[in-house]
């Protein structure tokens, strides 16, 4: 009887603890009184029963063989860990207060961002928390229901089913490849990390099931041309044409063929994306099907099919692969040689129309005159309005290169005459309908015509922040950053809406937008940090002296993310390492610690390092044993490497 009143008295403090490590920061007194009081009837237990094993059900805990229901306190408790996937947990003797306090810090956190670091199971062994171990729920159950956690449950999937190669959890990644692709979308291609484990799960397929792997090709090629904006100049095209190599001539014909009847959104840019992504094919046979295709539509259906091939495959403004566009031109020809007209004329009105856009631009290349500027300019401004509305991307690029060359010279005239392009597009921006990758477009703008106010609201207000809003914010109003980070910080809870602002910041990849992320930091809960960490890893600036700030802090996964950054940096690279091994480690106390960095130093190659590691690989003391073997394992690695 005495055991279950401190099974009962126990899981009562746990409810407390629970309660006030969301409440509270580490550092209050309430808290770490609480966390002493917690640790002490966990001890009264274990001196019972060692290790104590609580099993969670939706609306129960087991524990020792006997089910706690039917009681608010077990139900509230089942139901939370419950909501955290959280199937068992194991609490052992020896457990310190400070390991129970990361217990209660990390199990406290909301689903989505226990969720976003990988799961608790993950979570406590990346802490070295040895005292206890927790057991995680299949995610992919949640699956079967829609629900805001998707994109985080698929990228905890993909990463369980690269790490463990298991057939169970491969085919939930089979059977669901497109929601996939489409829920992860650009995180998929731009996050190493994820696209490392996307080749695992493709290679995984390429032993056993190579017409599932093709279709997963397909899949992943219809993406990269619907959404190449996400990737196209961020990802090497390397890394991209890995995913592809599988798929034949044939079929790269009938995707490209899919995607030019799709529609005006396959433009010559797309094209010229494609002819890049495949460059390593066979262009003669794609070209040759492709064209072959006509003969399977309607005569109707024939003459819209025949412009949309000319317009894309003569395009002047492709910068696709010179030897293959010459290919898909060639076969132009000879197809229109062959082929008559049926005896039908048809009118095309838009192609009339951007054919007309074209002569404003060679019109303004090559006019001198101040007036005459102007003048052009305003229809350019009416002509690029429409171009913007219907996504004609190829002549967008070719506009705005035009623009930015005769700026230096006309910069007056075309303002005056550009002056409702520039209104649409601000407009745009604050109606959120500014068009996805087209925010380059935005540098044209030098001065806004509403106040920071106007933009901090909408930047607040909005379920998710897009790109061109915080971009255009950031470059009219630099100095009101710090006003935008105090009012976001109501909204820190909103897991979606805090990464999609640090995503757009680092879009954005100007100075302004990095002093935000690193002030977004200061204030972020963990999750947030390690979100912005990486999407830091995207940028070309960077603020070396917060990387190793970070550096010098106490979560490991955070340490891990600033060195991918600073291990890119020559210069950077000895400071980093001298960071990570300056820990005093006196009587072994921070050999866990210790430990950890010397993982880091081997995980990111940190030759550096070497003088640290030799020292530790000669220490003499046996609490120093860890990481004295952890030392010599590591430089015998780099010496057989050497070699």
């Amino acid at each position: 009887m005495k055991y279950l009143e401190q099974i009962e008295q126990f899981l009562k403090m746990l409810k407390i603890g629970l309660t006030h490590a969301s409440m509270y920061f580490t550092e209050h007194p309430i808290y770490q009184k609480t966390v002493r009081e917690v640790h002490r009837e966990l001890q009264q237990v274990l001196r019972e029963k060692n290790p104590l094993l609580i099993g969670v059900s939706p609306d129960a805990l087991i524990i020792d063989n006997h089910e706690w229901k039917n009681s608010r306190l077990t139900e509230d408790l089942a139901v939370f860990f419950h909501t955290r996937m959280v199937s068992r947990i194991e609490f052992v003797d020896g457990i310190t207060e400070q390991e129970l306090h990361t217990f209660l810090s990390y199990v406290s956190l909301s689903a989505q961002e226990i969720l976003s670091l990988g799961g608790l199971g993950k979570i406590f062994e990346e802490k070295q928390v040895a005292h206890v171990h927790v057991s995680d729920l299949d995610y992919s159950h949640l699956l079967k229901n829609a629900g805001v956690y998707h994109k985080d449950i698929w990228k905890y999937l993909l990463r369980s089913a690269a790490r463990s190669q298991k057939d169970e959890e491969m085919k939930a990644l089979i059977d669901n490849f497109e929601t996939v692709v489409s829920s992860l979308g650009k995180e998929l291609f731009q996050e190493a990390e994820c696209r490392a484990q996307l080749r695992v799960f493709l290679t995984h397929l390429s032993k056993s099931q190579k017409s599932t792997l093709k279709q997963c090709s397909k899949t992943i090629l219809q993406y990269l041309l619907r959404d190449r904006d996400a990737v196209e100049g961020k990802i090497p095209v390397e890394d991209l044409r890995n995913f592809l190599t599988v798929l034949s001539d044939a079929e790269s014909a009938d995707i490209l063929w899919d995607e030019i009847a799709k529609g005006p959104d396959f433009d010559a840019s797309a094209f010229s994306f494609f002819l890049t992504l495949l460059s390593s094919k066979n262009h003669e046979i794609i070209a040759d099907k492709v064209l072959h295709r006509l003969d399977s539509v309607s005569t109707e259906k024939k003459h819209q099919m025949k412009s949309r091939l000319e317009d894309l495959f003569s395009t002047a403004f492709s910068s696709g692969p010179r030897e293959a566009s010459q290919v898909y031109q060639e076969a132009l020809s000879a197809m229109f040689e062959a082929m008559s007209d049926e005896g039908r004329w048809v009118f095309d009105r838009e192609n009339a129309r951007k054919n007309y856009r074209y002569i404003l631009l060679a019109l303004l290349d090559e006019k001198k005159k101040s007036e005459q500027m102007r003048r052009i300019a305003e229809k350019i401004s009416a002509e690029t309005i429409h171009a913007f509305e219907i996504r004609d991307r190829g002549y967008l690029a070719a506009c705005f290169s035009l623009l930015k060359r005769k700026d230096d010279s006309f910069r007056s005239e075309l303002q005056e005459g550009l002056r409702g392009l520039d209104e649409f597009l601000e407009t745009k921006v604050l109606q959120g309908e500014y068009p996805s990758g087209m925010e380059r477009y935005l540098s044209r703008l030098k001065k806004s015509s509403y106040g920071p106010r106007t933009y901090i609201q909408k930047i607040t207000q909005a379920s998710s922040v897009s790109p061109a809003l915080l971009d255009a914010f950031l470059r009219f109003y630099p100095g009101e950053t710090g006003r935008l980070l105090e009012e976001v910080k109501t909204r820190q809870a909103q897991a979606s809406y805090m990464t999609s602002l640090a995503e757009s910041a680092a879009a954005a990849d100007s100075p302004s937008s990095l002093r935000m992320l690193c002030g977004l930091y200061r204030d972020a809960r963990l999750y947030l940090r390690r979100v912005i960490l990486r999407v830091m890893r995207r940028m070309k600036q960077y603020d070396i002296d917060f990387l190793f700030e970070v550096l010098s802090g106490s979560e490991v996964f955070l340490k891990r993310e600033a060195l991918a950054i600073l291990a890119g940096i020559p210069g950077a690279r000895a400071r980093a390492a001298e960071i990570l091994f300056r820990v005093p480690n006196p009587f072994g106390i921070r050999e866990n610690l210790l430990s950890s960095h010397i993982a880091l130093a081997d995980e990111f190659s940190l030759s550096e390092a070497r003088p640290y590691l030799e020292k530790l690989s000669g220490q003499l003391w046996f609490w120093h044993n860890k990481t004295k073997r952890h030392a010599q394992e590591v430089l015998r690695k780099w010496h057989e490497k050497s070699d």
